[in-house]
Order: structure tokens, then sequence, then C-alpha cells
């Protein structure tokens, strides 16, 4: 297992950023470990649900967790706004980074890739 560590700027798409990764590491499978930051606006969605939630404003990223492979990468996030509420979705494009968010990806060695059906 390889560790690679990245860190996408404001207004950055998150999902986008961990692709990105993915394609310039040459990743073909792992895992998200963790991601530390906060989204000025999140796209999620529902389980069963092909239409996406939008939610603005300022969100903290409570924690992420998910596979990547070069089949799909498919990730669950929790947020929390500046109160007391915090929701978890499948997370899509469209979440913008707010503060430097700081994540964490492991890439497995000898595994050609994870089918991910979405």
């Amino acid at each position: 297992m390889q560790n690679y560590t990245f860190r996408p700027k404001s207004r950055q798409d998150l999902f986008d950023s961990i692709e990105e990764t993915l394609t310039a590491q040459h990743i073909k499978a792992g895992c998200v470990l963790s991601s530390v930051g906060s989204l000025a606006r999140a796209a999620l969605r529902l389980a069963n649900r092909e239409i996406l939630s939008e939610y603005n404003g300022y969100f903290k990223i409570v924690s992420i967790t998910g596979t990547v492979s070069i089949f799909g990468s498919q990730f669950h996030i929790s947020i929390s706004d500046g109160g007391v509420n915090t929701i978890g979705r499948h997370l899509a494009g469209g979440c913008r980074i707010y503060t430097p968010a700081e994540n964490v990806i492991a890439g497995f060695r000898n595994i050609d890739c994870i089918h991910t059906y979405i």
C-alpha cells in the first residue's frame, strides 16, 4: 500500500480533485483514508435517487470514506453546518472547497482494480 496526500485549494471541486490525483499518480485501486477541510457548496446524492441535493453555505468535512478505481470511484461524506446539523450522503461532483482540504488516499499494490457499481 502506498499513501498519497494532496491539498486542493479553495473553489476547487473535491470529487474532481480526488479523481485528478488518481490519474496523476496512476492509482488503479485504493481507498480514501481521510479528508479534513471545509466546503462552501455541497452536492450530495441520497441512496436510490438520481437527483442531487445541493447545499450552499459553509460546511466542515466531518468524515469521508470510499473506494477509488479506474472503473469508477464511490465516496460517502458527512458534513456539518455551523450549528448542530450533520448530514451524510454520496459525494458527487459540485462540492466546492472553502478552506484547503487535506486528503490522504491509499493506493493498493498488487490489485488491478476495484469494481464499483454506482
